[in-house]
């Protein structure tokens, strides 16, 4: 007997868990059945369309072959129009060339072999054809089959064409009556360029010329037939996949459109029931909310009971999900360590493989490189004027930022010396033993290249000297410059104008007094050189003075004197003679 009580059992433990893990099992089973189901039929889809797009591309190109044989020079055009018909005529290119080849020989012939004419005609007829079976929604099959008819001279099925004419002859020789009407052109109808012509007229009249383009983009039919034969234009690859995504884009446009119609519609429907549709929900929720007030008690102690239940299972059971939790995390990093030994190893073939790329291709790089120096130096010589003024900022900025992170770059650079020397420590032994192949390595590279070194060299020496010799202009007048510049520089910082009072009362007032003091104490020895030249100048003298005097005669005479008879006043001979005594003293190395 029901009691209104809710009873729940439970019971985990072991086997539920191995149940439970078996269930999750058959799940993944399932899901990875589901996958393989999905992948199967995205398989199979992308296999039916490989299947169509094969048949489609050996279809047209049968048609293909059909317009070449029959339309010759003309083929290409045919052809232009069939891929364009999916827009005009609302069919595959495949379509329009099978339904022009049907009729293209009769309509060759009316032309007098004309197949450009013949092809503009038959664009024509295809695109009648559409527009007929738009406007009146007519089968497009029974239509061609008339128009094929036509071909024949089989006016049967004239009516097909719903323009108010029946299916015999005399009916064609009255719808070619009623076009000269309209154009003044007189039809013949044992000419089937005539018959086509004329229908052409007369369903002009009528507005059904140009529906099939129109319905095309502003249908929702339309458009997506044009989608259609797009697509199978695609498959057949005489279309492209933007044609296709064009006539979806005009197929959502157009769906949308109706909803936007319809939609008000059904809103204002909805809105006229509003009332009747509120107050049966009102009702409905009524007599929800009565049976859950009527059996809250019952509910709530059954909540209750479900509450600790839960909890009580997950309390006892809290080990073993603890438990199970470390064995997941331990198997993860098992997994992970034993990948390990097989993931470095990849790893460092890539790295080595990445080193052997660019080794290959060194030269290349090696080229790069110097474009880029050569790149580097020019900029830097076009940017040194401003360099130079920024020197003095940039060294501040800098000696301020290293001062105050010193003990960063201190502690950094004592952890980084230490992880060296235990690297360096570590690796030792192995390059110990690799020592002997890197010197061969190197001497083997070096051998090879021995010639090329020493051109390289050469290059180098002839680059920098040619590079001086051509700079020798420019270094000039840097230093020109530069000296210029010290030299007014030093003129501002002293305060030299003309005449230079700084020169006058602090510079060569001191410089006369310290030549003067030392004049004072070199007198003596000045004294007795200038007192041993001035001997040594009379002894020439008194050997042979030659005087040559003119007046209006020459007068000879030689006269002999003694060191005892010339008295000199020693001050005024001594600072007549000082100055070059001196300079001959200076330039002989006596001081």
């Amino acid at each position: 007997m029901a009691d209104g009580s809710v009873v729940i059992d439970t019971k985990i433990d072991d086997s539920g868990a191995k149940s439970g893990l078996s269930k999750l099992g058959s799940i993944g089973k399932t899901a990875l059945k589901g996958i393989a189901v999905g992948a199967g039929a995205v398989a199979t889809a992308f296999a039916g369309m490989v299947t169509a797009s094969v048949k489609a591309r050996g279809e047209i190109e049968q048609q293909i072959g059909g317009v070449e044989t029959l339309f010759k020079d003309s083929a290409d055009t045919v052809i232009e129009n069939a891929n364009k018909a999916y827009k005009t005529a609302g069919l595959s290119a495949n379509e329009y060339m099978k339904n022009v080849t049907s009729f293209s020989a009769s309509l060759l012939q009316s032309t007098a072999g004309d197949t450009q004419k013949a092809a503009k005609i038959a664009d024509m007829a295809m695109i009648d054809m559409a527009d007929n079976a738009n406007k009146f929604g007519t089968d497009m099959a029974s239509i061609q089959s008339a128009y094929q008819g036509f071909a024949k001279q089989n006016y049967t099925m004239l009516d097909n064409l719903k323009l108010g004419y029946g299916g015999t002859k005399t009916e064609m020789e009255r719808l070619l009556k009623d076009a000269q009407k309209l154009t003044g052109v007189k039809y013949d109808i044992n000419n089937l360029s005539d018959v086509y012509n004329a229908i052409h007229a007369v369903q002009k009249e009528l507005g059904v010329t140009g529906t099939t383009a129109k319905e095309a983009t502003e249908t929702l039919q339309g458009s997506f037939s044009a989608m259609q034969a797009s697509w199978q234009n695609f498959l057949s690859g005489s279309g492209k996949l933007s044609d296709v995504v064009g006539t979806v884009k005009d197929v959502a446009l157009n769906i949308m459109r109706i909803a936007s119609e319809a939609i008000p519609e059904i809103i204002d429907q909805f809105v006229e029931s509003l009332p009747e549709f509120l107050k049966l929900g009102g009702e409905i929720f009524q007599k929800l909310l009565d049976g859950i007030l009527n059996n809250m008690p019952t509910l709530i102690d059954a909540t209750i009971t479900i509450i600790q239940t839960l909890l009580t299972g997950l309390v006892q059971n809290l080990p073993k999900i603890i438990e199970a939790g470390i064995q997941i995390i331990i198997s993860l990093v098992q997994g992970i360590a034993e990948m390990l030994p097989t993931l470095i190893p990849a790893i460092v073939d890539g790295i080595i493989l990445m080193v052997e790329a660019i080794l290959d291709n060194i030269d290349l790089i090696i080229d790069a490189g110097i474009q880029l120096i050569i790149g580097l130096a020019e900029g830097l010589i076009e940017a040194l004027p401003r360099l130079i003024e920024k020197i003095p900022e940039i060294i501040e900025k800098l000696i301020m930022a290293i001062v105050n992170n010193l003990p960063k770059i201190i502690e950094a650079g004592i952890k980084l010396t230490v992880m060296l020397a235990e690297g360096l420590v570590k690796a030792i032994p192995k390059l110990v033993t690799k020592i002997p192949d890197i010197i061969k390595a190197i001497v083997k590279g070096l051998a090879s290249a021995g010639s090329q070194i020493l051109d390289a060299g050469k290059n180098i020496v002839e680059g920098l000297w040619n590079g001086i010799k051509n700079a020798t202009t420019w270094i000039k007048n840097k230093v020109k410059d530069f000296a210029k510049g010290i030299l007014n520089g030093m003129k501002s910082a002293l305060g030299i104008h003309s005449p230079s009072t700084l020169f006058r009362d602090k510079v060569g007032k001191f410089i006369a007094l310290g030549v003067g003091e030392g004049f004072e104490d070199n007198i003596s020895k000045v004294y007795k050189q200038m007192k041993a030249a001035v001997d040594f100048e009379t002894q020439k003298l008194n050997t042979n003075l030659s005087t040559t005097a003119t007046f209006g005669k020459t007068l000879n005479a030689n006269i002999n004197l003694e060191s005892s008879d010339i008295y000199m006043d020693s001050t005024k001979v001594g600072r007549a003679i000082t100055p070059q005594i001196s300079k001959n003293l200076r330039y002989g190395g006596a001081y």
